[in-house]
């Protein structure tokens, strides 16, 4: 027979793994809204602190979806390893997709990348046209 407590402590787990991925799809989002922004300043300014800004922004953006997908699937994101990611976003990304999701994570980059860069580049041409 069940106690009283079992049934609330399966549910807490349940709980944790579900928020776990709630907030990786969240940072997923947050990568594309921030291609999004990047794209549009770069196109309606174009000046070096907005360059700036995004080169920070969009490396940062990753490397926290990196971290919040390894915890929603249950992998080790080691504390260097934002660092790491940090400065070789582009690479790195995918050696951790591989990781986490096997061979469907090479597809997720491929797909997910392509989008990101449909983002950065269609709000830089929105952003262009505004600038004039």
């Amino acid at each position: 027979m069940n106690g009283p407590n079992e049934g609330e402590r399966v549910s807490t787990v349940a709980a944790q793994t579900d928020w776990a991925r709630l907030y990786a799809r969240a940072a997923g989002y947050g990568v594309f809204v921030t291609a999004l922004i990047a794209g549009f300043a770069e196109g309606a300014s174009g000046n070096d602190a907005v360059r700036l800004l995004t080169a920070f922004s969009v490396p940062w953006s990753i490397a926290l979806f990196c971290a919040l997908d390894a915890r929603a699937h249950g992998k080790v994101f080691v504390q260097s390893f934002w660092l790491i990611t940090f400065f070789t976003w582009p690479v790195a990304p995918l050696f951790h997709l591989v990781r986490a999701r096997g061979k469907r994570g090479a597809f997720t980059y491929a797909w997910c990348a392509a989008l990101q860069l449909f983002c950065f580049f269609t709000s830089r041409a929105i952003g262009s046209l505004i600038k004039k």
